[in-house]
């Protein structure tokens, strides 16, 4: 190992310390968090495509199973703007805007144990042919739901402690 690789293990290594000082605990460390819901919370079945994206991807983070004792129930939102438009009315870029406002139940008792809300944006880009734009759009729209699902999956991981116990 050299110098430099021993330097660089010893600053994480102080960092982590230090970190763990201030009551920083890893999510997935012992007793974190994260072991209180991984794999408890089933995403609520999707109604269309994008709540099917969504599903998706907040159960490749959190590991939910048909049987899982926990439900998230959301409502997506997806809104279209223009960016880029030429001088002859071209739109040559769009913004994707999304988000998403859910609630995980329990299964057993429907009683509604946390309650959320996050958004952000993606673009994509119009120009070539028609099926390129349609694929740009189509990558653009499984951004999103992967995004919004990532941030919804780290809110319930960073908050599980209080409401899941």
């Amino acid at each position: 190992m050299s110098w430099s690789d021993r330097r660089s293990v010893l600053a994480g290594l102080g960092a982590t310390l230090a970190a763990a000082g201030c009551g920083f605990s890893p999510v997935y460390g012992p007793q974190g968090t994260g072991t209180l819901i991984q794999g408890k919370v089933r995403a609520a079945t999707p109604s269309d495509r994008i709540d099917f994206l969504f599903a998706s991807a907040f159960e490749d983070n959190l590991g939910g199973r048909e049987d899982s004792p926990l439900e998230l129930r959301y409502t997506i939102n997806v809104s279209s703007t223009s960016l880029a438009i030429t001088q002859s009315q071209s739109i040559l870029r769009y913004h994707l805007r999304g988000n998403v406002s859910y609630q995980v139940v329990n299964r057993a008792t429907g009683a509604v144990l946390n309650t959320g809300f996050t958004d952000t944006f993606v673009a994509y880009s119009a120009v070539g042919t028609t099926v390129a734009t349609n694929a740009q759009k189509n990558a653009a729209y499984i951004r999103l739901m992967d995004v919004l699902a990532e941030q919804v999956a780290t809110q319930l991981l960073s908050t599980a402690g209080k409401w899941a116990k």
